[in-house]
């Protein structure tokens, strides 16, 4: 039932014309931006580069925006290639 919920949203919002899209963007943008700036703020000091590398990404769909944490900044590589977690 939720992915109902969810394909019926996605042809909602890409029935919106044109016009509405373009004013609701920067609203979603506004709104992954202040949850990446309370997830920093949340952040434990302990972590390190945990809270440096929560950032906003572009979402899956129109009108959609991905926070995200992770990646290069808290991983590296071992002599054999495979990722390691940062722990410095």
């Amino acid at each position: 039932m939720a992915r109902d919920d969810l394909e019926s949203l996605i042809k909602a919002m890409n029935a919106m014309p044109k016009a509405v899209r373009k004013a609701v963007q920067p609203a979603i943008a506004k709104g992954a931006d202040e949850l990446v700036a309370r997830m920093k703020y949340l952040a434990p000091v302990e972590a390190q580069d945990g809270g440096a590398s929560i950032r906003k990404e572009p979402g899956p769909q129109p009108l959609s925006a991905t926070v995200t944490a992770g990646g290069p900044t808290t991983t590296g590589k071992t002599a054999l290639g495979r990722e390691l977690i940062n722990e410095e």
